[in-house]
């Protein structure tokens, strides 16, 4: 189903994955720790590269596959879940979305902080729980964007982007930009200091963002 090959990194094997994803409908990738970013790319394949800042890193950390049912399942995670999270900086994971792919994909991290850029899905979910998330220009019919504690950044919003969009986070801030030429919209708040709607043109489109303590920006 895929073709493996493998780099040097600067301290570690760079390993990159290719995967054939024409029957593939749902893609979920789940890592701990680290910095992940997820773009579009050219080509018909699925694209995965992760590499380590240091060998004792490489040999902590296991990566597994699984398809079936027209879904992928890509871990890359602890061999021992009891060794401790502060251990493993420095993990690198960048996946690359062809952009004939038009499924859903679920992104999902622990302690690593996520970036999203030029994405066209049907469904994206990028959930975090400690690490950041920013995202710049994403169209999609359903977008949940999902933090504990981090900050979460959203820009370049384009028009016609998505019929669903939630942005959650506990205790983070919320930066949220809108493309100029988006024609019609609604955002709602819950449970943040900034109460008020916004309503633009005959809503389609629509944002609620939720949040327990944190602050709400526009830009």
């Amino acid at each position: 189903m895929y073709k493996n090959q493998q780099f040097q990194g600067v301290n570690s094997a760079k390993m990159h994955y290719h995967y054939d994803i024409s029957a593939v409908h749902k893609i979920n990738l789940y890592f701990e720790r680290g910095t992940g970013t997820i773009e579009q790319t050219a080509g018909e394949q699925l694209k995965i590269e992760y590499y380590f800042a240091n060998a004792a890193q490489e040999n902590s950390f296991v990566y597994t596959e699984n398809a079936e049912f027209g879904q992928l399942d890509l871990q890359l995670k602890r061999k021992n879940p009891l060794a401790p999270l502060n251990f493993f900086d420095g993990i690198f994971v960048k996946v690359g979305v062809p952009a004939a792919y038009k499924g859903q994909i679920n992104v999902k991290t622990i302690t690593g902080s996520l970036r999203a850029e030029n994405l066209s899905l049907e469904k994206v979910s990028l959930k975090s729980a400690t690490g950041d998330i920013a995202v710049h220009t994403l169209q999609s019919n359903q977008v949940l964007i999902k933090t504990t504690t981090a900050p979460i950044s959203i820009d370049d919003l384009v028009n016609k982007l998505f019929t669903k969009e939630t942005v959650k986070t506990t205790t983070g801030n919320v930066h949220l930009g809108i493309d100029q030429k988006l024609s019609d919209y609604l955002i709602t708040y819950e449970g943040t200091r900034k109460k008020d709607s916004e309503l633009v043109g005959n809503p389609v489109n629509k944002i609620v963002v939720k949040t327990m303590a944190g602050n709400v920006s526009r830009f």
